[in-house]
């Protein structure tokens, strides 16, 4: 019985872990919405907010994206009052990126809301003992892809 859950390619892991991420970036553009940002701003805002401050290298590898676009996102928040680039104490070829108390307020608000649907949506689906059974099996395909 090739689609009985025990005995599933690995292709067919590739499609639920695709439609699992496509459900939490759905979570994740109705809050970015709901905040009047859009989902790449909404990520650096909680990458940075997390960070404290970050390399412009180190916050396109976290997010995932190329420099090139992490600096187009940078650009936009600049703009809107939310970040500010500086050079590294200690490096002055070291280009630093921080919120700014306008950019802390918009995290403050953006990553309860997150956490809160991202919560309600994996609580809705998973046992506590499912979650970590996930958690565990995910960080082993991360790990081992990375």
């Amino acid at each position: 019985m090739p689609n009985a859950p025990d005995s599933r390619a690995p292709l067919d892991f590739v499609g639920l872990i695709y439609r699992a991420h496509r459900a939490f970036q759905g979570i994740g553009n109705e809050v970015a919405e709901r905040n009047g940002l859009y989902i790449g701003e909404m990520d650096a805002i909680i990458t940075l907010g997390r960070a404290g401050g970050m390399r412009m290298g180190d916050m396109a590898r976290a997010m995932l994206v190329s420099a090139p676009n992490a600096t187009r996102i940078v650009k936009q928040l600049e703009g809107r009052g939310l970040a500010q680039r500086g050079r590294s104490s200690t490096s002055d070829r070291e280009v630093i990126v921080r919120l700014t108390p306008k950019g802390q307020e918009a995290y403050q608000g953006c990553l309860p809301q997150l956490e809160h649907d991202a919560a309600s949506l994996v609580d809705g689906v998973l046992s506590a003992d499912e979650q970590r059974e996930l958690g565990v099996l995910l960080d082993k395909l991360a790990r081992k892809s990375g």
